[in-house]
């Protein structure tokens, strides 16, 4: 039962670490912000169905539970390339110093899923790491990392948008609000 919280706990906090970053980021283009944050915690409610199944908590399935937490928070590639291309190109913002702490962010949970997913290091020296150092210890740590990471990132987007009205934004990117029909009128908030 502790596991499937465990893995609830997980995917909640994927789904939530989406909310501040694409919240702050597209909170000029609600129709995207909209998309997005609907996306990912539809995604996640389907995340959580299979950690409820008795059957997934073997362990011959922890590269599939791995692989399945690290897909959800891959969904997070989309708004923040979305961003990073359409903005970051144009003009010098804080977007470039939130993406590289949300690369970092990226890195740490990446690379715990995959300690976690082959057991590195206790596959090498069985028994020495029952306690201290095993992977999922080193997993849980990495996900603090990560987390201060995001902080880190989300402080920088709130401090944007509190410097940086819509229509900032608006100008920001009206080469990109004309590049296609349906953003000759951008939905931007006054």
């Amino acid at each position: 039962q502790m596991w499937r919280l465990d893995y609830f706990g997980i995917a909640a906090l994927i789904v939530t670490s989406f909310y501040p970053i694409v919240y702050y980021s597209f909170y000029c283009l609600p129709k995207w912000r909209r998309m997005y944050l609907s996306g990912i915690t539809t995604l996640g409610c389907l995340a959580v169905i299979p950690t409820f199944l008795r059957r997934f908590q073997d362990k011959n399935y922890a590269p599939l539970r791995a692989g399945l937490f690290v897909a959800l928070g891959l969904m997070g590639v989309f708004p923040i390339f979305q961003q990073v291309f359409f903005v970051w190109h144009i003009v010098p913002t804080p977007v470039e110093e939130a993406f590289l702490y949300q690369l970092f962010m990226a890195f740490c949970y990446l690379f715990g899923a995959y300690l976690y997913a082959y057991t590195i290091p206790e596959r090498w020296s069985p028994g020495n790491f029952d306690i201290i150092g095993c992977s999922h210890n080193i997993f849980h740590l990495l996900v603090v990392v990560a987390a201060y990471s995001h902080y880190r990132a989300t402080m920088i987007y709130l401090t944007w948008r509190d410097h940086y009205t819509c229509e900032a934004d608006h100008q920001l990117l009206l080469n990109w609000y004309h590049m296609a029909d349906h953003f000759r009128n951008p939905d931007v908030i006054a």
